[in-house]
């Protein structure tokens, strides 16, 4: 029969020191609270104000109505005869740019159609773009499923710092489901239907 270790002791566990002293040990499970707190509160914050930066992007081209995406400065630009009427930080896909194929993480580069938004169980609302265009299709690129989006709505706590780092399969996203609103309402009250990924 095979000798077993004792159990772990809860004071050992919680870290209550085992002369009873649960006084110590609230003061420490308050100050892991309050830890918790105080670093939720600098990622968000930091996240609003990276957000609310100017972030340099690309100018809107002279002529038209469209959404343009400044893939380097990796941000979103409601453009109207070359005006930006709106811009938004954005994530891309993790796999990088120049999307060719089903599943490699990437988004595209080009000029596509866009849709108005349509309702979506993860992210709110989806605006689709028209990839892979009946050209890039002959030439043998696959896939689908791209389009603008906010937050997966499990991160909506996070707000702006989704938008942090690239994590999406090829899509757009941007921080908050009010941008994703406020870009699906621009597009609809303007008939805006292409988008440029640049």
């Amino acid at each position: 029969m095979p000798i077993r270790a004792p159990a772990p002791q809860l004071s050992a566990v919680f870290g209550v020191p085992r002369d009873g002293g649960a006084e110590s040990g609230m003061r420490r499970l308050g100050q892991a609270v309050l830890a918790s707190m105080a670093l939720y509160a600098g990622v968000v914050g930091g996240a609003w104000a990276w957000a609310h930066t100017d972030p340099g992007f690309r100018p809107c081209p002279s002529t038209g109505t469209l959404v343009q995406v400044d893939t380097s400065a990796r941000v979103l630009c409601l453009c109207r005869q070359g005006r930006a009427e709106g811009h938004f930080r954005t994530a891309l896909g993790r796999g990088g740019l120049s999307r060719r194929t089903e599943g490699d993480g990437k988004t595209p580069l080009g000029r596509y159609s866009l849709a108005p938004a349509v309702s979506s169980s993860r992210f709110h609302l989806f605006l689709p773009v028209g990839y892979p265009t009946p050209d890039q299709r002959a030439q043998g690129y696959s896939g689908g499923a791209i389009g603008i989006h906010g937050p997966h709505l499990a991160f909506l706590w996070l707000g702006h710092a989704t938008a942090w780092a690239n994590w999406t399969q090829g899509c757009i996203a941007v921080g908050t489901r009010g941008q994703v609103e406020q870009i699906a309402k621009w597009v609809r009250e303007t008939g805006a239907a292409e988008i440029v990924l640049i």
